[in-house]
């Protein structure tokens, strides 16, 4: 039960957080008690000397359990798992093949550039196809966004000069903002990024594939169970969604199985709730969104019948429209909600 004062666990996050994201997944698919911290990235709350004094790197998700403090969120993960004591397996031993294949798939993803891929966009949106051009719900203009990192580093100059026991901490991450600016603002850097992920995907379709063969129709990536590797990418779908980059990540022609994996994640209870939530987060704080009809409902979904089987793979008609994808004029205003490796 989430915001219960009796909980043992206390979630520092953001819903948009890529990783937040992640973490979310888990302990709801744990079933776990736990108190959830909003950290409100838009405001750059992540920098307080409050929260730093939690995590010196200014990121989330932080999980707090009692005075033991954990971090990055594939330690988050693997920490919940070996903590909490249920039938449900994220993280299997790496004794099993079906262990080693879970550990794979989460180094692979969790290698994925997500920032390249969503603020990539921004900076460059020549990269992307022309149909999915504007129809990104984290919608920023270059400028703005190159005006509000440099914004965030001033502060972040402000507070190491205002607090000494924090400097290094704060010129540290300073650091590691100008380092991404200087990453993305390289177009032949997020060009070969981009290209990295295009591999990615022919490794997942290949996957996908293999366990539709030798498992069946409704395997998750690794296996029957849905593990830590399917919250991995489970997540990055939802961020290609959110960008409104189907046609290019996952389209009938090229990926047929990574596109029906996204359908079985949209039945996949615990995924498609903080995924949506995620979207519902943006509606609900920018006025610019003019209405929720505008970016894809959670009932939007595809029912249980609608789940390719064995013998009916998805159509070419059934890949979303361009209507479905999220308006344009949804905005994100910060890179740390758009990250992949727990940025803020």
């Amino acid at each position: 039960m989430d915001n219960s004062a009796n909980t043992r666990f206390t979630l520092y996050y953001f819903p948009v957080s890529f990783c937040s994201q992640k973490v979310l997944i888990a302990l709801k698919e744990k079933h776990a008690e736990f108190e959830k911290r909003n950290v409100d990235l838009f405001e750059l709350e992540q920098m307080e000397p409050w929260y730093m004094r939690i995590n010196p790197r200014g990121e989330v998700p932080v999980l707090k359990d009692g005075e033991k403090i954990v971090c990055d969120s594939k330690d988050i993960i693997d920490y919940i798992d070996n903590k909490i004591h249920t039938d449900i397996r994220l993280v299997p031993g790496t004794e099993s093949e079906y262990g080693k294949q879970v550990a794979k798939f989460r180094k692979l993803l969790y290698d994925c550039l997500s920032e390249v891929l969503t603020i990539g966009t921004i900076f460059h949106p020549d990269l992307m196809p022309e149909n999915s051009r504007g129809a990104s719900a984290l919608r920023i203009e270059a400028h703005e966004f190159k005006e509000r990192l440099l914004c965030s580093m001033k502060k972040l100059s402000t507070l190491a000069e205002n607090h000494p026991d924090l400097r290094e901490a704060y010129l540290t991450k300073a650091r590691i903002n100008s380092e991404k600016l200087e990453m993305i603002q390289n177009k032949e850097t997020v060009q070969s990024n981009l290209k990295e992920l295009d591999s990615i995907f022919d490794m997942l379709e290949d996957q996908l594939q293999k366990m539709e063969t030798e498992v069946c129709n409704d395997s998750w990536l690794c296996g029957l169970e849905f593990s830590a590797a399917d919250i991995s990418l489970a997540v990055l779908l939802g961020r290609v969604w959110l960008l409104g980059l189907e046609s290019m990540f996952f389209p009938h022609e090229k990926w047929p199985h990574v596109q029906a994996y996204w359908k079985r994640v949209q039945q996949h209870k615990n995924s498609w709730d903080v995924i949506c939530s995620a979207r519902d987060f943006m509606l609900k704080h920018y006025e610019s969104i003019p209405s929720k009809d505008s970016i894809p409902s959670k009932d939007s979904r595809p029912s249980k019948d609608s789940i390719p089987s064995k013998d009916s793979r998805p159509s070419k008609d059934s890949i979303p429209s361009k209507d479905s994808r999220p308006s344009k004029d949804g905005r994100c205003c910060c890179l740390a909600c758009c990250s992949g490796n727990n940025s803020a």
